[in-house]
């Protein structure tokens, strides 16, 4: 998965942790200083789409910082029939 750093401002948090725990984007961590930052992993392929998400979201007032990739395992559930 991609990392991406999106920095806000605590008035936009709200908002947008929300719209986040309701996507299909995991957020692994979250700093607050001055500004908040939301340590998110996005799926290859969908990095642009989830960048214009974020714009229209925060109408353009978050700062979006690519990280470094990540292996993150994610469960899934069982096909068998038991």
């Amino acid at each position: 998965m991609q990392g991406f750093f999106v920095t806000t401002g605590y008035t936009l948090l709200g908002k947008l942790e929300n719209e986040l725990r309701n996507s299909s984007y995991l957020v692994e961590d979250t700093t607050y200083l001055e500004q908040v930052t939301l340590h998110v992993y996005v799926n290859h392929g969908e990095e642009e789409r989830f960048k214009e998400w974020i714009n229209d979201l925060t109408n353009g007032q978050a700062i979006i910082e690519k990280q470094s990739n990540k292996y993150i395992e994610i469960p899934v559930e069982s096909t068998k029939n038991d």
